[in-house]
């Protein structure tokens, strides 16, 4: 029988056990002659850090394990338990919802751009199998996108509304915008996340929705470049 007592250090994630002896096993303990130090209070502290959720596997307790030496299959094998490892065909990319999202939705997005090491941080507008782009900016260049209320979306660059041979909505529900920026070498600030994005472009579009229009923000990105982070 131990009584056992936990110390939780927030600044530095530090949890401290103390183990006591409860006074019936000092007195079983005294009787059969044992030696008073070897139940002496022991403290044992374990120091560590992270924000997870306990399920799947850890990041941090895979990075410590390949530091150990342990490869990718008897890591991925001791985080899931009775799972086995084989070789699949990945697709090419995925899709990651942004937005809508945890029962939010949005009906506006702004961001901006800055471009790394001596890049300018140019991203470029264009809609969905379009050849042309409509618009690019480098770094300095505030952007916003808005869902129409006809369907589509409206730009602004700078405050000020897109224009392109007279039209001021662009793309549909089968056609978003694309923000290209990725292949610029640039890296994608979307205020709202407050997030810098490096790999993949951004889809931009418009869906009906309780409140008339609301945007759909999607990060479509190669599998490799997702694992990255």
């Amino acid at each position: 029988m131990f009584l056992l007592t936990r110390v939780v250090k927030v600044a530095d994630v530090k949890i401290r056990y103390r183990l006591a002896a409860a006074s019936v096993v000092l007195m079983v303990a005294a009787s059969v002659g044992l030696a008073g130090p070897a139940l002496a209070d022991r403290v044992v502290t374990i120091d560590g850090g992270g924000f997870g959720h306990g399920i799947g596997m850890s990041q941090y307790g895979a990075y410590g394990r390949a530091l150990e030496g342990r490869n990718s299959t008897q890591i991925l094998e001791h985080y899931y338990t009775g799972a086995k490892v084989s070789e699949r065909e990945m697709p090419e990319s995925i899709r990651i919802g942004l937005y809508p999202g945890y029962g939010a939705s949005t009906k506006s997005v702004s961001f901006s751009s800055k471009g790394m090491g001596d890049k300018p941080g140019t991203v470029a507008l264009i809609v969905a199998d379009a050849k042309e782009r409509l618009t690019d900016g480098d770094a300095g260049t505030s952007w916003r996108i808005e869902a129409a209320s006809s369907g589509g979306v409206n730009i602004f660059r700078n405050g000020h509304q897109f224009k392109k041979d007279g039209r001021t909505v662009f793309g549909d529900g089968a056609h978003p915008v694309i923000v290209k920026y990725a292949k610029f070498d640039s890296l994608l600030h979307i205020n709202e996340k407050n997030n810098d994005f490096r790999y993949g472009e951004m889809d931009i579009g418009s869906f009906r929705c309780s409140s008339g229009r609301c945007l759909r923000v999607v990060l479509d990105i190669p599998m490799q470049k997702y694992i990255y982070g």
